[in-house]
């Protein structure tokens, strides 16, 4: 968490990188948001080193690829992100959604730390489904 919070400090007023660090803050605000230990349980807690370091991996690969491949990585995920986001930070509370949640987590580390090992098996298909039966546009 430490790295990445300190590259989001030091990118946020880069009118580049900014997009980035928006994406990365409302990823840290699912993660890490008041009661987090409590919604993730045990299993999902320990997995959270891993998408920390999913993070890490983004942004080194923002070091070493054109950031076009970033922001093609992060406009498909936020087709589904965004509308999931703003219904849990709605009601951050309502458990339906916390699932989804946790599904669009894996698919994010898939997209940008593709090297990664996943936990389950994660499609947007697969997304897309829950958020249809959660009513979620």
């Amino acid at each position: 968490r430490g790295r990445v919070s300190e590259w989001m400090e030091d990118h946020r007023n880069d009118r580049h990188l900014q997009v980035v660090v928006e994406d990365l803050e409302e990823e840290m605000d699912w993660l890490l948001t008041s009661g987090f230990i409590w919604r993730a349980g045990y299993e999902r807690f320990c997995e959270y080193g891993r998408y920390f370091h999913a993070m890490e991996e983004r942004l080194v690969r923002l070091q070493s690829l054109p950031q076009a491949k970033d922001d093609e990585k992060r406009e498909r995920v936020q087709h589904l992100w965004s509308p999931w986001y703003a219904a849990w930070k709605a009601d951050p509370n309502d458990v339906k959604l916390w699932p989804c949640g946790w599904q669009l987590m894996e698919w994010r580390a898939s997209e940008f730390a593709p090297r990664l090992r996943r936990r389950t098996k994660v499609s947007q298909k697969r997304i897309r489904i829950m958020m249809d039966d959660l009513d979620i546009r």
